[in-house]
């Protein structure tokens, strides 16, 4: 897979409007995925569920859409750009989930399918914007400077050793940060016989700029 969406969110104040849209079982691929073929990313959605109530929170899933592909029209948030703003509750713990498609195809393709068969040369980042890292070894962590989040990964690849995966995480809040929006960036590199743990061994296939709150 080669392809990267960047988006840099727009200065000044944004209002978190919920999502009430019915949810629609994501689709699956419908040929084996060739390891050899290159994918287009065209979507990410972020479902993030209520760890107790297994619930989506208001605005789940967040969505971003590039539907033209690398180049062209910039991608955005939908249905707004509140969709980049995720409202998370102070001392609590979510699941989140990343489902990415590419809706070029008819029927649409599920790359999270792909990013699964091949989680050995591929691994989810999650940081505050500045790429700085920490994530650790297994489990794997990561925790967003300012805002008291920490992210443990749910999932392993199929590699050996066994190094994360994260497109499953858990997500625990801590206090409230007085309404501040701290960035939250999620980067799935692709690591193909250099994946180590780290940021640095491969190429960015999609990358989406959040921002979080605490409420």
């Amino acid at each position: 897979m080669k392809k990267t969406i960047l988006f840099a969110l727009m200065a000044g104040a944004l209002l978190f409007a919920a999502c009430k849209k019915d949810k629609k079982e994501e689709p699956t691929p419908s040929n084996p995925v060739n390891p050899n073929e290159s994918e287009v990313i065209t979507t990410m959605k972020v479902y993030i569920k209520d760890s107790v109530t297994l619930l989506n929170i208001p605005g789940s899933p967040f969505i971003f859409k590039d539907p033209d592909g690398d180049g062209g029209t910039a991608g955005g948030f939908l249905p707004t750009t509140a969709d980049s703003i995720i409202s998370l509750s102070a001392n609590t713990a979510y699941l989140a989930e990343i489902i990415l498609l590419d809706e070029t195809k008819t029927p649409v393709d599920s790359i999270s399918n792909a990013v699964k068969q091949e989680s050995a040369e591929h691994m989810f980042f999650y940081n505050n914007g500045d790429n700085t890292f920490s994530n650790s070894a297994n489990p794997y962590i990561a925790l967003l400077n300012g805002s008291g989040i920490r992210i443990t990964y749910a999932d392993l690849d199929s590699g050996s050793p066994q190094r994360g995966l994260g497109q499953k995480v858990w997500i625990r809040t801590a206090a409230a940060t007085s309404g501040t929006q701290y960035p939250f960036k999620v980067t799935l590199r692709h690591q193909p016989g250099v994946k180590d743990g780290s940021f640095a061994p491969g190429e960015t296939d999609v990358e989406v700029r959040y921002k979080v709150i605490v409420n």
